[in-house]
């Protein structure tokens, strides 16, 4: 069993309350850390104490010492690492915020899904992208990270807005001329997404995630087992 390791970093500031996330948030954001990007805070499983995520850094804080733990905190009860069961809720919780900028393919897939983020400039994205539209059972979460190139977002944006989209990445993908269009509601789906792509610390694409399963680069064979594993736990 893994020991718990608690840092303990006592913050000497004017003590004060806030009894909500919008006011925890706001307290830690400006009197806290004001130097750091803090992109969500929760309640944890243990009363008094709040989840903080900055980037993919996970730690807590303790309002009525004003006190920031960093590292792993262990439920002698459960026997089980309280940070990491701490992290993977406030990952899900992020991740069905996030998933209403994402563009979904094949919505009406049961059972079992892939959370992907894909670059449209990227060569082993389009080899996967291949790959798994071949899975039409399989239901693909994307978020598309972004470069800071105006091209790419041109082609983020026709693809966020097109009817057809899984067909429209295929073609970008092998390279096809084509005027790229636009929507009112891309711009701001691309930005979302982007964002959610550097608060989870992706640095590399593709990354994808299948469940607790995450895989980076393009490995078909890995990604065959994971498939046929999920699909026969289902």
């Amino acid at each position: 069993m893994k020991t718990a390791l608690l840092i303990i970093l006592t913050v000497l500031v004017t003590v004060a309350k806030a009894d909500d996330l919008e006011s925890m948030t706001w307290l830690l954001k400006t009197q806290v850390m004001p130097n750091t990007q803090i992109d969500s805070v929760s309640y944890s499983t243990i009363k008094g104490i709040y989840s903080v995520r900055a980037g993919n850094n996970q730690f807590y804080f303790h309002p009525e010492t004003w006190t920031l733990i960093f590292g792993e905190m262990l439920n002698m009860r459960e026997g089980r690492i309280v940070s990491e069961h701490q992290l993977q809720q406030d990952v899900k919780a992020e991740l069905a915020e996030a998933s209403l900028s994402a563009l979904i393919i094949n919505p009406a897939a049961q059972g079992m899904e892939v959370v992907e983020f894909m670059s449209l400039n990227c060569p082993y994205c389009g080899k996967y992208h291949n790959y798994i539209t071949q899975q039409q059972d399989i239901k693909r979460i994307v978020f598309f990270v972004d470069d800071g190139n105006p091209i790419s977002h041109k082609k983020i944006n026709h693809v966020l807005c097109s009817q057809q989209p899984e067909l429209d990445m295929s073609a970008i993908y092998a390279g096809k001329k084509m005027d790229y269009s636009t929507c009112e509601s891309a711009e701001k789906r691309r930005l979302s997404q982007a964002m959610f792509a550097r608060q989870n610390g992706v640095m590399a694409t593709p990354l994808v995630v299948f469940g607790d399963t995450r895989v980076e680069g393009f490995q078909p064979q890995t990604i065959e087992k994971i498939i046929k594993s999920q699909k026969e736990a289902l």
